[in-house]
């Protein structure tokens, strides 16, 4: 370890080109592990301080712990906590060398009046500029868990679960020796101010060894997760070229401005949202290059609604041609398209989401938004923004789509809309007029359900499986007797239609936006004696499927401690929507394909065995 240890300060020495501005940068240090709970604390930087905070868990050293697929095929988790006395951006990660350049760190930045907090993995991409050290590239696949950052009184924390061992990524060993960098700002942004180096070394906890099937491989150039998407410097070299495609389509794209008006709109009654007292507020509305007449809400007559046939401003989306799929309730593959959290900007709307409509499968049954359709610092809230999304980006989906509301779309909007005193009212009502009962303006026989006084919520039976959406939503709670009446809401349409249906399936598809919570416990309550109680839905598969990860893909086998309750968590953002396929002619009839080459499902890999894999 001294030896290491010189060679990384000699490193540092030769860190910057001489005569440019230097990092504070401190030598490599050797922290200390407390062997019986594989942890550890140490000051990383004096002034300000900045701790690290450590525990590894594997499927070896935690044998009564419960690891998901994903985690026992990385060998274990990593969870981190930094506490930062200063107000910044915070990183650490995993290094081969300690080197800066050539890294790859979680770097933890707090929210801005531009852009929103962030905790993601990102390359350090070897570029010196003027001295400067390093620059940082996003990577694709973020599998980040349990992530937080708050930036208070002076002091900012962050906190994130990191799989150990992960495909074309640099290995955390957990019986061995790990080289890790470390850097903090006193801005929020990404310019180095303080930067160093230190190693993790469990080799003294395991003096005799680990049994060969718990060995750990270094070597990360080769396949380790059934994930061969090349070495580090394909992966950099596809995403540069992702991003200079992005930039030439986005060049001849419209720009998406919004501008204020004081033209009124007017709200029906609903037993949703309703969080503050009703002014007859005022709607801003969006300049962009679709013409359409200021108002916030259609204005199809009963029969139009009814029957879904489009008024003079609503048009149908002209699509390519769409093979119906047979009505039938007959065993057969049901494939649902899943996308979610976007568009976030301008850039996302014109962009991403019709790249990601292109990538859905012509033959599937429907296309599924999981939710915030929009970031309430870009679109104001606006709802010629959801007008934009549903006819330009999700129109041309040759599927049909349907979407649920995530917080983004009206709880998040309050102090959005200019001169209005009932923001999270408005926006609910604006994300109605809008997107109720939008797969009606795609032609298909899906026999759709919608659940009477909360029709954003729907069921479909199709081929065995049931689908049922509900409106499900993360913090923050602004009515905690409307959370709980929505939550209710929610189960009752469930179990009324897993009643309605007893017998005539063999899977339960669960949509929603709401990454669980604990402000979730009396909806997933209900739902788990519902499942336990009952000898044959506990024998059914339930998946559920929701958005609200930012980037970060998730699987969770035995979700609740169910073993037929398995959660999905979709990556959303710029991600091709993931394919969720039901086949209930097999006995492992869930099976996941996420959409891209590069990247596999562990629990469900529809060229493998699906999911469950032993009978329930």
């Amino acid at each position: 370890s001294v030896n290491l240890l010189d060679e990384l300060q000699s490193m540092w020495e030769d860190e910057v080109a001489p005569g440019a501005t230097r990092p504070m940068i401190h030598p490599p240090t050797l922290l200390d592990v407390e062997c019986d709970r594989l942890r550890g604390t140490a000051t990383l930087h004096d002034d300000p301080s900045l701790t690290f905070k450590f525990n590894v868990k594997t499927p070896y050293a935690n044998q009564r712990n419960s690891f998901t697929s994903a985690q026992r095929a990385a060998g274990g988790i990593l969870n981190v906590n930094l506490l930062y006395k200063g107000e910044g951006y915070v990183a650490v990660g995993p290094s081969r060398d300690g080197d800066m350049v050539g890294s790859e760190a979680v770097l933890c930045i707090p929210e801005t009046d531009d852009s929103e907090s962030d905790v993601a993995k990102y390359f350090l991409n070897g570029v010196r500029r003027g001295g400067d050290v390093t620059e940082i590239v996003p990577m694709k696949h973020q599998t980040l868990s349990g992530t937080g950052i708050e930036q208070k009184n002076g002091i900012t924390k962050c906190s994130f679960t990191k799989l150990l061992r992960e495909a074309r990524e640099i290995p955390i060993n957990p019986y061995g020796r790990t080289i890790f960098v470390w850097a903090v700002g006193d801005e929020d942004d990404a310019s180095y101010h303080a930067q160093g180096s230190f190693v993790v070394d469990f080799t003294k906890c395991y003096p005799d060894g680990v049994p060969e099937e718990f060995a750990f491989e270094d070597d990360v150039d080769t396949e380790v997760m059934g994930d061969d998407r090349g070495t580090i410097d394909d992966v950099l070299a596809e995403i540069q070229e992702e991003e200079e495609e992005e930039e030439d389509v986005i060049a001849t794209l419209p720009r998406i401005t919004l501008e204020p008006t004081n033209a009124p709109t007017t709200a029906r009654p609903t037993k949703t949202p309703t969080i503050s007292p009703s002014k007859s507020p005022v709607v801003p509305v969006m300049a962009t290059q679709m013409t359409e007449a200021t108002t916030s809400a259609p204005t199809a007559t009963a029969t139009e609604k009814a029957t879904g046939a489009a008024t003079e401003e609503e048009t149908v989306p002209e699509t390519e041609a769409y093979v119906l799929p047979p009505a039938s309730n007959e065993p057969g593959l049901t494939q649902i398209f899943v996308m979610g959290d976007a568009p976030f900007n301008d850039k996302e709307m014109t962009y991403w989401v019709p790249k990601q409509v292109e990538a859905v499968a012509y033959d599937a049954d429907f296309l599924f938004h999981a939710g915030n359709q929009m970031r309430p610092a870009a679109s104001k809230c606006n709802i010629m923004w959801n007008k934009f999304m549903r006819d330009t980006a999700l129109g041309k989906s040759p599927i049909p789509v349907f979407i649920t509301p995530g917080e983004n779309d009206y709880v998040q909007c309050r102090g959005k809309i200019e001169d209005s005193d009932n923001d999270v009212e408005v926006a609910w009502e604006n994300w109605k007029d809008t997107y109720l009962h939008l797969d009606k303006r795609w032609e298909h026989n899906l026999p759709v359900v919608y659940q009477e006084g909360r029709e954003e919520n729907f069921s479909i039976l199709t081929k065995r499986a049931l689908i049922i959406s509900v409106h499900m939503i993360n913090g923050p709670v602004l009515d905690e007797e409307e959370w709980a009446d929505r939550h209710l809401d929610n189960y009752n349409f469930i179990k009324e239609r897993l009643e309605t249906h007893a017998g005539e399936f063999d899977a339960v598809v669960l949509l929603s936006h709401a990454k669980p919570e604990d402000t979730h416990k009396d909806f997933w309550s209900r739902m788990t004696f519902t499942i336990v109680t009952d000898p044959v839905l506990k024998k059914t598969p339930f998946v559920y499927v929701h958005g609200g990860g930012n980037g970060i893909y998730e699987e969770e086998e035995r979700f609740l401690n169910l073993k037929n309750l398995l959660r999905v968590q979709i990556e959303g953002r710029k991600r091709n929507p993931i394919n969720v396929m039901i086949d209930t002619t097999s006995a492992s009839p869930v099976k996941i394909d996420r959409n891209d080459k590069t990247v596999w499902s562990v629990c469900c890999n529809p060229w493998l065995q699906g999911w469950p894999k032993d009978p329930l």
